[in-house]
Protein backbone atom coordinates (compact mmCIF):
# COMPACT_ATOMS: atom_id res chain seq x y z
CA UNK A 1 0.00 0.00 0.00
CA UNK A 2 2.86 2.32 0.45
CA UNK A 3 4.22 1.34 -2.74
CA UNK A 4 1.44 2.44 -4.48
CA UNK A 5 0.97 5.93 -2.38
CA UNK A 6 3.84 6.75 -3.41
CA UNK A 7 3.68 5.66 -7.04
CA UNK A 8 -0.23 8.00 -6.66
CA UNK A 9 2.27 11.36 -4.64
CA UNK A 10 4.98 11.10 -8.52
CA UNK A 11 2.01 10.86 -10.52
CA UNK A 12 0.21 13.58 -8.91
CA UNK A 13 3.40 15.60 -8.42
CA UNK A 14 3.21 17.22 -11.77
CA UNK A 15 -0.68 18.00 -11.54
CA UNK A 16 -0.25 19.59 -8.29
CA UNK A 17 1.65 22.84 -9.17
CA UNK A 18 -0.38 23.30 -12.03
CA UNK A 19 -3.29 25.30 -10.52
CA UNK A 20 -0.90 27.20 -8.75
CA UNK A 21 1.09 27.70 -11.63
CA UNK A 22 -2.09 29.25 -13.74
CA UNK A 23 -3.16 31.70 -11.26
CA UNK A 24 -0.41 33.01 -10.54
CA UNK A 25 0.62 33.52 -14.33
CA UNK A 26 -2.39 35.46 -14.63
CA UNK A 27 -1.87 37.86 -11.48
CA UNK A 28 1.46 38.56 -13.13
CA UNK A 29 0.13 39.42 -16.38
CA UNK A 30 -2.44 41.64 -14.44
CA UNK A 31 0.60 43.26 -12.10
CA UNK A 32 2.36 43.93 -15.17
CA UNK A 33 -0.50 45.41 -17.05
CA UNK A 34 -1.14 48.31 -14.24
CA UNK A 35 -3.50 46.34 -11.54
CA UNK A 36 -2.61 46.42 -8.02
CA UNK A 37 -1.98 43.07 -6.39
CA UNK A 38 -5.40 42.88 -4.84
CA UNK A 39 -7.07 43.73 -7.67
CA UNK A 40 -5.36 41.39 -10.07
CA UNK A 41 -5.62 38.62 -7.55
CA UNK A 42 -9.37 38.90 -7.47
CA UNK A 43 -9.77 39.75 -11.30
CA UNK A 44 -7.38 36.28 -11.97
CA UNK A 45 -9.72 33.78 -9.79
CA UNK A 46 -12.88 34.93 -11.42
CA UNK A 47 -11.45 34.37 -14.88
CA UNK A 48 -9.71 30.71 -13.78
CA UNK A 49 -12.53 29.30 -11.40
CA UNK A 50 -14.27 27.67 -13.75
CA UNK A 51 -11.28 26.60 -15.86
CA UNK A 52 -9.05 25.34 -13.29
CA UNK A 53 -12.10 23.40 -11.64
CA UNK A 54 -12.97 21.62 -14.36
CA UNK A 55 -9.42 20.30 -15.29
CA UNK A 56 -9.21 19.38 -11.42
CA UNK A 57 -12.88 17.40 -12.01
CA UNK A 58 -11.51 15.66 -15.10
CA UNK A 59 -8.48 14.45 -13.16
CA UNK A 60 -10.70 12.93 -10.87
CA UNK A 61 -12.89 11.33 -13.09
CA UNK A 62 -10.08 10.00 -14.87
CA UNK A 63 -9.21 8.31 -11.58
CA UNK A 64 -12.39 7.45 -9.83
CA UNK A 65 -12.88 4.20 -11.88
CA UNK A 66 -10.52 2.22 -10.32
CA UNK A 67 -12.15 2.36 -6.87
CA UNK A 68 -14.53 -0.36 -8.51
CA UNK A 69 -12.05 -2.65 -9.44
CA UNK A 70 -13.12 -5.65 -7.16
CA UNK A 71 -11.25 -8.63 -5.64
CA UNK A 72 -7.59 -8.40 -4.50
CA UNK A 73 -6.34 -5.87 -7.53
CA UNK A 74 -8.69 -3.68 -6.41
CA UNK A 75 -7.30 -3.26 -2.64
CA UNK A 76 -3.86 -2.87 -3.95
CA UNK A 77 -4.90 -0.47 -6.42
CA UNK A 78 -7.02 1.83 -4.55
CA UNK A 79 -5.35 3.76 -2.79
CA UNK A 80 -3.55 4.97 -5.55
CA UNK A 81 -6.79 7.05 -6.92
CA UNK A 82 -7.56 7.78 -3.61
CA UNK A 83 -4.27 9.81 -3.38
CA UNK A 84 -4.50 11.46 -6.17
CA UNK A 85 -7.89 12.55 -5.93
CA UNK A 86 -7.18 14.01 -2.57
CA UNK A 87 -3.90 15.61 -3.91
CA UNK A 88 -5.44 17.07 -6.60
CA UNK A 89 -8.93 18.43 -4.82
CA UNK A 90 -6.36 20.51 -1.86
CA UNK A 91 -4.24 21.43 -4.85
CA UNK A 92 -7.29 23.22 -6.28
CA UNK A 93 -8.11 24.72 -2.82
CA UNK A 94 -4.90 26.07 -2.26
CA UNK A 95 -4.34 27.74 -5.53
CA UNK A 96 -7.80 29.55 -5.14
CA UNK A 97 -7.00 30.84 -1.51
CA UNK A 98 -3.55 30.58 -0.13
CA UNK A 99 -1.55 31.19 -3.98
CA UNK A 100 -3.58 34.89 -4.81
CA UNK A 101 -3.26 35.91 -1.45
CA UNK A 102 0.55 34.89 -1.20
CA UNK A 103 0.82 36.52 -5.03
CA UNK A 104 -0.62 39.57 -4.04
CA UNK A 105 1.86 40.26 -1.16
CA UNK A 106 5.09 39.19 -3.32
CA UNK A 107 4.69 39.80 -6.79
CA UNK A 108 6.10 43.19 -8.19
CA UNK A 109 5.38 44.42 -11.57
CA UNK A 110 8.26 42.46 -13.92
CA UNK A 111 10.70 44.39 -15.86
CA UNK A 112 11.40 44.51 -19.89
CA UNK A 113 8.04 42.86 -20.41
CA UNK A 114 8.00 43.73 -23.89
CA UNK A 115 10.70 41.60 -24.58
CA UNK A 116 9.40 38.22 -26.08
CA UNK A 117 11.72 34.74 -25.83
CA UNK A 118 11.82 32.35 -28.78
CA UNK A 119 9.49 30.09 -26.71
CA UNK A 120 6.86 32.82 -26.71
CA UNK A 121 7.07 33.70 -30.18
CA UNK A 122 7.07 30.62 -31.78
CA UNK A 123 3.93 29.86 -28.90
CA UNK A 124 2.62 33.08 -30.46
CA UNK A 125 2.74 31.63 -34.14
CA UNK A 126 1.32 28.39 -33.42
CA UNK A 127 -1.91 29.94 -31.32
CA UNK A 128 -2.19 32.54 -34.62
CA UNK A 129 -2.00 29.79 -36.65
CA UNK A 130 -4.78 27.68 -34.19
CA UNK A 131 -6.99 30.81 -34.18
CA UNK A 132 -7.15 31.25 -37.98
CA UNK A 133 -7.69 27.47 -38.72
CA UNK A 134 -10.23 26.59 -35.81
CA UNK A 135 -11.99 23.92 -38.33
CA UNK A 136 -8.84 22.38 -38.98
CA UNK A 137 -8.14 22.47 -35.86
CA UNK A 138 -11.00 20.97 -34.11
CA UNK A 139 -11.34 18.34 -37.11
CA UNK A 140 -8.21 16.93 -36.11
CA UNK A 141 -8.58 16.96 -32.33
CA UNK A 142 -12.01 14.76 -33.50
CA UNK A 143 -10.29 12.48 -35.93
CA UNK A 144 -7.30 11.56 -33.44
CA UNK A 145 -10.18 10.63 -30.63
CA UNK A 146 -11.66 8.78 -33.15
CA UNK A 147 -8.43 6.60 -33.90
CA UNK A 148 -7.90 5.96 -30.25
CA UNK A 149 -11.38 5.16 -29.74
CA UNK A 150 -10.91 2.66 -32.74
CA UNK A 151 -7.26 1.66 -31.20
CA UNK A 152 -9.23 0.45 -27.61
CA UNK A 153 -9.96 -2.69 -29.41
CA UNK A 154 -7.04 -3.78 -30.23
CA UNK A 155 -5.41 -2.86 -26.84
CA UNK A 156 -5.69 -5.29 -23.92
CA UNK A 157 -6.32 -4.75 -20.18
CA UNK A 158 -3.58 -6.66 -17.77
CA UNK A 159 -2.95 -4.68 -14.14
CA UNK A 160 -0.21 -6.57 -13.92
CA UNK A 161 1.84 -7.72 -16.88
CA UNK A 162 4.29 -10.12 -16.68
CA UNK A 163 8.28 -8.99 -15.80
CA UNK A 164 11.08 -10.30 -16.43
CA UNK A 165 12.73 -11.67 -13.52
CA UNK A 166 15.27 -13.78 -12.42
CA UNK A 167 12.71 -16.31 -10.41
CA UNK A 168 11.01 -19.33 -11.41
CA UNK A 169 7.86 -20.96 -9.93
CA UNK A 170 7.34 -24.88 -10.06
CA UNK A 171 4.25 -26.03 -9.28
CA UNK A 172 4.28 -29.77 -8.41
CA UNK A 173 1.10 -32.07 -7.79
CA UNK A 174 0.98 -35.35 -6.63
CA UNK A 175 -1.38 -38.02 -7.96
CA UNK A 176 -1.88 -39.33 -4.27
CA UNK A 177 -3.23 -36.02 -2.98
CA UNK A 178 -3.36 -37.19 0.66
CA UNK A 179 0.19 -38.54 0.39
CA UNK A 180 2.19 -35.76 1.88
CA UNK A 181 5.32 -37.58 2.13
CA UNK A 182 5.23 -38.89 -1.18
CA UNK A 183 4.72 -35.16 -1.89
CA UNK A 184 7.99 -34.10 -0.28
CA UNK A 185 9.90 -36.99 -2.13
CA UNK A 186 8.54 -35.78 -5.13
CA UNK A 187 9.73 -32.43 -4.50
CA UNK A 188 13.30 -33.56 -2.99
CA UNK A 189 13.87 -35.04 -6.30
CA UNK A 190 13.34 -31.27 -8.04
CA UNK A 191 15.27 -30.00 -5.21
CA UNK A 192 18.44 -31.98 -6.32
CA UNK A 193 17.96 -31.66 -9.87
CA UNK A 194 17.85 -27.80 -9.12
CA UNK A 195 20.75 -27.93 -6.81
CA UNK A 196 23.38 -29.53 -9.47
CA UNK A 197 22.33 -26.98 -11.88
CA UNK A 198 24.73 -24.43 -11.21
CA UNK A 199 22.93 -21.11 -12.37
CA UNK A 200 20.64 -21.46 -9.61
CA UNK A 201 21.27 -19.40 -6.33
CA UNK A 202 18.95 -20.61 -4.30
CA UNK A 203 15.41 -22.47 -3.93
CA UNK A 204 13.01 -22.73 -1.57
CA UNK A 205 9.64 -24.89 -1.26
CA UNK A 206 6.76 -25.53 0.41
CA UNK A 207 4.74 -28.64 0.92
CA UNK A 208 0.84 -28.88 1.29
CA UNK A 209 -1.78 -31.86 1.75
CA UNK A 210 -5.14 -31.94 0.59
CA UNK A 211 -8.12 -33.82 2.01
CA UNK A 212 -11.18 -34.81 0.85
Amino acid sequence: MQQTSTTALIIALGILVDDAIVIGDVIQVGIDNGMSGDESAFKGIKKLFVPVFTSTLIIVCAFSPLLTIPGAVGEFLRTLPQVVMICVTCSYLSALFVTPAMSSLAFRKSKNTNKESKVRKMFHRLLTYGLKNKKTIIMSAIGVFVISMGLIKTLGMQFFPHADKDLIYIDISNEKVEDINNTSSLVKQVENILKKNTTTAKNYTWNSECKR
